[in-house]
């Protein structure tokens, strides 16, 4: 039995699905709409009864039949319905069709029975032999003391319900052949996408088929042609080509991604110095452009004669080897370089394989620590030993004049407040670093009541050296930020200009934006710094003029916390500064 093609497999497939799904969804649809209009006639019929209800009541009770017949013809003829008045007997008392006496007993019809069974309204659908025509029943029982008195049955004609149902029954049947031709049409594309793709592949296994394989794909007769072409193909790619390749792929993937996560540098040299395998972190402690070109020596990658030593060194030496080297190639770099021997499966040497650690941040990291100890030490040792040698000299028996010992106490209590203050800078720039690194709480809000605030808080002190405060901020720039910390910052830069400003000067604080930051500004008119000075002012404890600083109470701290406070905000911080005209500190943060 020849096999059919893919295609004629899953087209007569997607068609009888679609079909038969379109075919109970019409079905649905019809008996749908038939069910809500039959419905919508039975409420009209239920709200009609209801309203004629108490007057035919009233007249039973009052057995006023020959008003019953009246009412029952104006009624039916008002509202196009017709009304029939019948006792629990089934004698019609009234009706608006035809005269009650001519007509015959009425309770077997099924409406007047449903509602002697259940005290409740009666429905039926049913010939009516009286006006030739289907209608549609709704009788109601007309109850008095808790029974029932008499039934009040409307009903009205269907046929132009089933008009209605007629012309909705033709849309959906033209619909449904719309709808059909479309399904059968993208069912056929369908068909053919899916079809078309495995036909491709097995033309490009024929192509790639090369050699002897020992394993076969056997496939069940009912299969289609498409995969008895595919299976004949891929037969031909199977066993040892695939295995091969399954290894070699592997070995390749390993060995890329374990070179790939290593942070260190790695270099694979062989014995005339052509580099064999690099990663990525080695081109970039190394600063090779792109991905290095493997043809190259490593001399003509890296144009350093210490390591070029230090590879010759290794490439002769059986065992391993380790150096610290700086490297220049655009800024200075600290590595530490270990050499082993690279070796074939036959234990002979083809070359070297080279491990770089860039130590460069961790021996900055080591310098800045050494500084920071050396500088607080320095900081705390000259308050210590002011508090602890003149704390002596009070002790000292000789010593009893009054103002002489005031005096000592008062150098006391300076030295006390400065340490106090160096501590306290100290906490403030822990703890702002601590922030920053779990990244510091932000709101969106105007900038200017922080830097007003800021300027409130240093007026007492400005007034001391008759300095005014000149302020330009626009009132409708916002940003996201921490404002207590942004008023700190700026309260140190204010507490800056103040000391090393000029007496009667003015400070002016500016804001303005530039492209996506918003620069703050704080210039004072003082004796300036020197350009040499620039780099390192924001650094822990740099003084320009230590004994001046010390003088005015400075702890050396307070830059750096603006530095800080810059940084946690993801800004930075400038200075410009002239000598003998003045300074400018900016604060540089992100709209």
């Amino acid at each position: 039995m020849k096999p059919r093609r893919l295609i004629w497999k899953l087209y007569p497939s997607f068609v009888f699905i679609s079909l038969a799904s379109l075919i109970a969804v019409t079905l649905i649809a019809c008996l749908s709409f038939r069910s809500f209009y039959y419905h919508q006639k039975e409420l009209d019929l239920s709200a009609r009864a209801h309203l004629v209800k108490e007057q035919f009541l009233n007249l039973i009770n009052e057995k006023q039949y020959l008003e019953i017949q009246n009412l029952s013809k104006r009624s039916g003829k008002g509202s196009l319905t017709r009304l029939t008045v019948l006792l629990p007997s089934g004698q019609v008392l009234g009706d608006s069709e035809k005269d009650p006496s001519e007509m015959d007993n009425h309770k077997n019809r099924p409406e007047i029975q449903a509602v002697f069974e259940n005290k409740k309204q009666g429905i039926a659908i049913r010939y009516s032999h009286t006006l030739k025509e289907e209608l549609m029943y709704f009788a109601l029982p007309l109850i008095s003391e808790h029974k029932i008195q008499g039934v009040l049955r409307v009903a009205i004609p269907l046929t132009g319900v089933q008009n209605a149902l007629w012309r909705i029954y033709y849309r959906v049947f033209v619909g449904f052949l719309i709808l059909l031709i479309l399904v059968a049409s993208v069912s056929w594309m369908i068909s053919r996408k899916l079809s078309r793709p495995l036909e491709m592949m097995k033309r490009q296994a024929e192509h790639i088929a090369e050699g002897d394989f020992s394993k076969k794909i056997s496939l069940h007769p009912s299969a289609p042609q498409e995969s008895f072409d595919l299976a004949n193909a891929m037969n031909k790619i199977t066993g040892q080509l695939t295995q091969r390749m399954e290894e070699i792929l592997k070995a390749k993937n390993e060995q890329e991604a374990v070179f790939s996560s290593i942070s260190e540098g790695i270099i694979a040299i062989d014995r005339n110095e052509k580099i064999i395998h690099f990663n990525q972190a080695a081109c970039k402690i190394l600063s090779i452009q792109g991905t290095g070109n493997k043809s190259l020596g490593i001399e003509e990658q890296i144009r350093n004669h210490a390591l070029q030593q230090f590879i010759n060194f290794s490439l002769n030496n059986d065992g391993p080897c380790e150096k610290e080297l700086e490297l220049q190639n655009g800024e200075t770099r600290l590595l530490h370089i270990q050499s082993s021997p690279l070796l074939d499966s036959k234990g002979e040497q083809l070359g070297i394989v080279l491990v770089i650690q860039d130590l460069t941040k961790i021996r900055t990291l080591e310098n800045h620590r050494r500084e920071f100890v050396a500088n607080v030490s320095h900081e705390l040792r000259t308050p210590l030993t002011s508090i602890q040698g003149f704390s002596e000299t009070l002790l000292n028996p000789t010593v009893s004049d009054a103002n002489e010992r005031d005096e000592f106490l008062k150098i006391i209590h300076d030295h006390a407040s400065r340490l106090g203050a160096i501590i306290d800078d100290l906490l403030s720039l822990s703890e702002i670093e601590k922030e920053s690194s779990k990244e510091i709480e932000m709101t969106e809000a105007f900038l200017k009541p922080p830097i007003e605030s800021a300027i409130s808080l240093c007026q007492t002190k400005a007034k001391e050296g008759h300095t005014r405060f000149h302020l330009n901020c626009p009132e409708e720039i916002r940003i996201k930020m921490n404002a207590a910390l942004l008023e700190q910052a700026l309260v140190n830069l204010l507490v800056n200009s103040i000391k090393y400003g000029k007496d009667g000067g003015e400070i002016q604080v500016s804001v303005k934006t530039r492209d996506s930051v918003v620069i703050i500004s704080v210039t004072d008119q003082g004796i300036g710094i020197a350009q040499e000075h620039l780099p390192r002012l924001f650094e822990r404890f740099y003084r320009v003029d230590k004994a001046r600083s010390r003088t005015l109470g400075g702890t050396g701290l307070g830059l750096s916390i603006v530095k800080h406070i810059a940084q946690a905000h993801h800004g930075k911080v400038d200075v410009q500064s002239t000598v003998g005209k003045g300074s400018t500190f900016s604060m540089i943060l992100p709209v």
